[in-house]
């Protein structure tokens, strides 16, 4: 863990990284999956591992290293792709990959889930929701910023799963996008303003998608996307794939018209506008 303005202004001076300011193992874990981290709004980090524990820092701690705790949260021990916190800070999500087409005794969980825990409180992560989802050993997590909206990616002909978390049956409220075959989708994000959910795929694109009304998605070719986030200001969206670029796109509904324009060399009929979400 790194102190943030302290490795800018290292960064920006040209001078080696600072040394960090503590460090969290989790070598005990299976090393060949990769971990992802969440920070949560009390000052915890979580961090996912292969052998189906999230572990568990506080880092207001003088000590954080000595507060590590482990909470074994997959039925069959196996990998936890990634992690992500509600910006309100009441719900952890997790997602769950596995092969077990049964659950165990006394679980519900099996093959590929995202596990939804209340963490309002201090203490153990509190079950609430296990929803069936379509993505592999990669899967990926992103909430909305109003916390009310669960994204998870999906592999192969499946495309991105939105839930509402507000909904009375969380299960039944999945949309999923259009997005073609073996298009595996890969990182994701709400835009501030919840116009769009943006992901991006393996085809090369990245697709902004109105899951509220499940128009088809708007694409914009990217060559090789791999994750995607959002500007604050809603205008913006950043796109990173494996060539090592970043490319940024700007997401207002007259920017996106006028790309669209100059690729078809016409201007959009009423109906593509319609089809697309531009008509906002």
């Amino acid at each position: 863990m790194w102190s943030f303005p302290t490795l800018v202004n290292s960064t920006l001076k040209g001078q080696a990284a600072p040394p960090p300011l503590f460090e969290l193992d989790t070598t005990e874990a299976r090393l060949e999956f990769r971990r992802r981290l969440a920070f949560h709004p009390r000052g915890l980090l979580y961090a996912t591992c292969g052998d189906g524990v999230l572990f568990e820092w506080d880092l207001t701690s003088e000590d954080p290293a000595a507060t590590e705790r482990h909470h074994r949260l997959h039925s069959n021990g196996y990998s936890l792709p990634d992690v992500a916190v509600s910006p309100d800070g009441r719900l952890l999500a997790v997602a769950r990959h596995g092969w077990d087409g049964e659950p165990k005794e006394g679980s519900v969980q099996k093959y590929n889930m995202v596990l939804v825990y209340d963490v309002g409180e201090p203490g153990d992560p509190v079950p609430l929701e296990a929803l069936p989802a379509d993505f592999n050993i990669d899967g990926r997590l992103a909430f909305s910023a109003d916390s009310r909206w669960l994204a998870a990616n999906g592999a192969g002909d499946k495309g991105a799963s939105v839930w509402d978390l507000e909904a009375s049956d969380v299960a039944a409220s999945r949309v999923t996008s259009p997005v073609g075959a073996r298009r595996n989708v890969s990182g994701l994000a709400f835009s501030p303003d919840l116009s769009w959910l943006g992901f991006s795929a393996s085809d090369g694109r990245i697709h902004l998608w109105d899951w509220r009304t499940s128009k088809n998605p708007l694409s914009i070719a990217t060559g090789s996307g791999k994750a995607a986030v959002f500007w604050s200001t809603n205008t913006m969206l950043a796109a990173g794939g494996a060539s090592g670029a970043v490319e940024l796109w700007e997401t207002l509904p007259e920017k996106l018209q006028e790309m669209a324009r100059q690729s078809a060399g016409r201007t959009l009929t009423t109906e593509e506008k319609a089809r697309f979400g531009l008509t906002r």
